[in-house]
């Protein structure tokens, strides 16, 4: 949630953004479908993290990443951390892959 101030106050541009982990507790399963269905959809993603030992305490999030996506680029400002992923074949099927 205080991720999404923040880059609601800075990003001006028009594509899309999801702050996770949604909800207030982390429910793993959710979690990474939610992940899986963000890097189905986009070539790339940046990631934004600040608070995450607070908001996401295991790391589902970057650890699903990290796992599933290639990790390009990461930069840090102060305690902020900015991460770009490109998308990995594993995160679909062969068949959605295909079609």
């Amino acid at each position: 949630p205080e991720q999404v101030g923040i880059l609601s106050y800075y990003y001006r541009g028009r594509l899309p953004y999801y702050p996770l982990p949604e909800g207030p507790t982390v429910e793993e399963g959710t979690t990474e479908a939610q992940v899986r269905g963000i890097m189905a959809g986009h070539d790339r993603v940046h990631a934004l993290f600040w608070g995450a030992e607070e908001r996401d305490p295991h790391g589902l999030v970057e650890g699903w990443l990290d796992q599933y996506g290639y990790k390009a680029t990461e930069r840090h400002f102060g305690n902020l951390r900015l991460a770009l992923y490109a998308s990995d074949d594993r995160t679909t099927s062969a068949a959605e892959r295909y079609l």
